[in-house]
């Protein structure tokens, strides 16, 4: 191979190398993607990388005071411990369609009303201090949650945000509610309203919605995304 051609090749693989690092630097620090890699152990030690998983997570500030929260992906492990992990919570409470009444959960009480989390929620948790909050698991796929007459606590499931007008359904639905952390109080939203204090939901956050009648609330990925 003459020189000219030892270079244009040399040339093609540092390009080739400097995408990769740039893939991976953009999925590790404006995606907020952590990449695992799995080794290949021997008696004699480590043999070698056998492959690169990219797991997606749902990763967002929380706290302090009460935070209300959707799982953005599908925890592998769903277990009230096993989410918060990372985090130093004091509560988590879950609303109970049937009492209209929260189920709350203690990680010092002996027995709790609940021991796992349901992508399908929102959540309330009492944090005291200002935290990264991360969910790792795969992304959640299109979704249906039961609605029930009065109110609901359905998640926001996903990692993108949307504006609420593309599910909120005037002839169901009469308010939604998020959660202003900084005021620790709801700010409310009804369709019938000229102006309302948001229009849109964001990753992470939690929701209640009132309803007129007992319905399924559909989501479906490709009409709620919203560049």
């Amino acid at each position: 191979m003459d020189k000219k051609k030892k270079t244009r090749l040399l040339i093609a693989v540092c390009a080739m190398l400097f995408m990769i690092l740039v893939y991976f630097l953009f999925a590790i620090f404006v995606l907020k993607i952590p990449i695992f890699w799995k080794k290949t152990i021997t008696g004699k030690g480590t043999v070698g990388i056998v492959s690169v998983t990219i797991v997606p997570v749902c990763t967002f500030y929380i706290g302090p005071g009460w935070s209300l929260l959707s799982l953005c992906a599908n925890a592998t492990n769903k277990s009230v411990d096993g989410v918060f992990q990372n985090i130093s919570y004091r509560y988590v409470m879950r609303w109970n369609t049937t009492r209209m009444e929260y189920d709350i959960y203690s990680p010092r009480a002996v027995n709790n009303p609940f021991d796992s989390l349901d992508v399908n929620e929102s959540y309330f948790v009492l944090d005291y201090s200002s935290e990264i909050f991360s969910v790792f698991g795969p992304p959640n796929s299109d979704m249906d949650i039961a609605m029930v007459q009065g109110w609901d606590a359905p998640s926001w499931p996903y990692l993108f945000e949307t504006n609420v007008t593309k599910y909120i359904d005037s002839a169901k639905h009469r308010y939604m509610m998020k959660w202003d952390l900084p005021g620790q109080e709801f700010d409310i939203y009804s369709p019938r309203a000229a102006q309302n204090p948001f229009t849109k939901i964001y990753k992470g956050e939690g929701q209640f919605i009132y309803a007129y009648l007992n319905h399924t609330l559909q989501y479906n990925k490709t009409y709620l995304f919203d560049p």
